[in-house]
C-alpha cells in the first residue's frame, strides 16, 4: 500500500467516525430536548426554524424523524417528540408562508 492509498483510507475512516459521532451527538441532543420543560422545547424549535437556512432545516427535520423512528423507545418521549415535530412544521409553515411537506 502506497502512502497515498494509506492517506485515502485513513481519510475515509475519519469521515465514517465523524458521521457516527455526529449521529450519536444528534441523538443525545434530541433526548435532552425531550427531557426539557415543554416551553423550552418549543422555544428551541422556534429559534432553530428562525435561524436555519432551508437546507439546514431540511437536514434537521430528516435527522429528527430518523432519530425518533429508530433511537427513541419510550412512548412518552415519542409523544413529546411528535409535539415538537408538529411545532417545527407549524413554525416552518409560518416562516415560508406555505406548508412544505414532509421529508422523503
Amino acid at each position: 500500500m502506497s502512502f497515498s492509498d494509506f492517506m485515502n483510507a485513513a481519510g475515509k475512516i475519519a469521515q465514517n467516525v465523524s458521521a457516527i459521532t455526529s449521529g450519536y451527538t444528534k441523538t443525545e441532543e434530541l433526548k435532552e430536548l425531550l427531557q426539557a420543560p415543554r416551553e423550552h422545547g418549543l422555544e428551541y424549535i422556534t429559534s432553530l426554524v428562525g435561524t436555519m437556512s432551508e437546507e439546514q432545516l431540511d437536514q434537521y427535520e430528516s435527522d429528527f424523524v430518523q432519530i425518533v423512528a429508530y433511537g427513541i423507545y419510550s412512548p412518552d418521549e415519542k409523544i413529546r417528540a411528535m409535539e415538537l415535530y408538529a411545532w417545527l412544521k407549524l413554525m416552518e409553515t409560518k416562516k415560508y408562508e406555505q406548508f412544505r411537506g414532509f421529508p422523503a
